[in-house]
């Protein structure tokens, strides 16, 4: 009788742990989630500079420090066409807002710079890319700000496109503010966040 007492109580001990490790490993996983929300490039007196310079970019900011990579990716007609330089977390602490934008390559008239900032200027990097030179429209796609007040949820070990900029010899999928629309562009750049595991 005793060995069943025991036993039975061995049971419940178990089951009492393996139930209440769940419920932590369940709420560790929502904790990991990120939302990400559109920001501003140019914020307070900075604005008064925006009209002359010639950048097209954005902002956005993640809800707490987080152990994020950005990176960017260059399309043609539906294709990759170039994987971009990526961006990790920062050594000294986790990544809570980035900047992004593409202005004309001062090195080459074909090209253009892409800049991509972190936690203001702690970390950086600009990569030069080609663009077509018959180009007769362009648009951005703010996708983070499209997500609305919620934002972007990402999960961990998740990628999404937060803004993308998309170019078009001729009018056409330019009306459209989407991850697919700037996929499908003659030539389009989507910058990417990607939660760690």
């Amino acid at each position: 009788m005793k060995k069943w007492t025991y036993i039975l109580a061995a049971g419940f001990l178990l089951a009492g742990c393996s139930q209440g490790e769940g419920l932590k490993q369940k709420k560790q996983a929502g904790e990991e989630v990120i939302t990400v929300k559109a920001s501003e490039l140019f914020k307070g007196g900075e604005k008064a500079l925006q009209p002359h310079l010639h950048i097209q970019g954005d902002a956005v900011i993640l809800n707490k420090p987080s152990d994020v990579a950005i990176t960017f990716d260059i399309w043609q007609n539906g294709k990759i066409a170039q994987k971009g330089s990526r961006l990790s977390n920062d050594p000294q602490g986790d990544i809570k807002e980035v900047s992004f934008s593409l202005q004309p390559d001062l090195s080459n008239k074909n090209s253009q710079l892409v800049t991509i900032a972190c936690n203001g200027n702690e970390l950086s990097l600009s990569s030069s890319v080609d663009v077509p030179s018959d180009t007769s429209i362009s648009w951005a796609a703010d996708l983070a700000e499209n997500a609305g007040d919620e934002g972007l949820k990402i999960k961990p070990d998740e990628r999404k496109a937060v803004w993308g900029y998309g170019m078009n010899k001729v009018n056409g999928a330019a009306s459209s503010t989407t991850e697919e629309s700037i996929q499908q562009a003659d030539w389009g750049m989507l910058i990417y966040i990607e939660a760690a595991r």
